[in-house]
C-alpha cells in the first residue's frame, strides 16, 4: 500500500517528516483514509479528561515571606498620585480607566485582565500577593512582570504606590 507522511499542523510538538519521525504525523493511505500514531490518540484522550474552563486563573499563591509584606505606603498623599501616573502609563491600557479590565488592549485576552472593582475578589488578595503579582507577572494570562530586571524594571516603592492607586478602586483607602 503506497502512502505518504502529513506534517502536523503543531509543529511545536514535535519535528520531522521521516518513517517515525515524530509522534505527531499522520500517514495518509491511497484510500484518502488517516491512520493516527498510538501515542497522539493516547495525548489527545489524556486532554479531552482534563478540560479548562475558558478564563480560569490560576496565579500561584505567593510566597509567605511577600503574603506578610504591609504596604507602608498609605498614609502618604503623594502615593496615591504617582500610583496613578503609574497606572496609567503601565495599567490602563489591559486593565481600564475605572480598573474594571476592559482598557483597549484587553478584548480577546483570555482570560480578562483583573477587575480591581470587584470588592470580593479585591478583598481576598493581600497587599504582599498583588505586589508580588506585579513583580512577578500572573503564568497563563496577559499579566507581565513589572519588578526588578523585567523590561519595566520598577523599583519596589513604585510598585507599592500603584496597588495604593488600584485599591481604591474597590475600596476606600484602607
Amino acid at each position: 500500500m503506497r502512502s505518504f507522511l502529513w506534517k502536523s499542523p503543531f509543529p511545536h510538538l514535535g519535528e520531522g517528516w521521516g518513517e517515525g519521525a515524530d509522534l505527531h504525523t499522520r500517514r495518509v493511505t491511497k484510500t484518502g483514509k488517516l491512520r493516527h500514531n498510538y501515542l497522539s490518540l493516547v495525548s489527545i484522550f489524556i486532554l479531552l479528561q482534563c478540560p479548562v474552563e475558558a478564563g480560569e486563573r490560576k496565579t500561584p499563591t505567593a510566597p509567605t515571606d511577600y503574603l506578610e509584606r504591609k504596604n507602608q505606603f498609605y498614609k502618604d498623599p503623594e502615593a496615591l498620585e504617582r500610583g496613578r501616573v503609574l497606572y496609567g502609563r503601565k495599567c490602563k491600557s489591559c486593565h481600564g480607566e475605572k480598573g474594571d479590565g476592559k482598557g483597549l488592549l484587553s478584548e480577546g485576552l483570555d482570560p480578562m485582565p483583573r477587575d480591581f472593582t470587584d470588592r470580593e475578589t479585591m478583598g481576598s488578595l493581600s497587599d504582599g500577593q498583588l505586589f508580588w503579582i506585579t513583580e512577578n507577572g500572573s503564568p497563563g494570562t496577559a499579566m507581565k512582570a513589572h519588578g526588578r530586571g523585567s523590561d519595566d524594571n520598577l523599583p519596589d516603592e513604585d510598585i507599592w504606590k500603584v496597588i495604593v492607586y488600584i485599591r481604591r478602586f474597590a475600596n476606600p483607602m484602607p
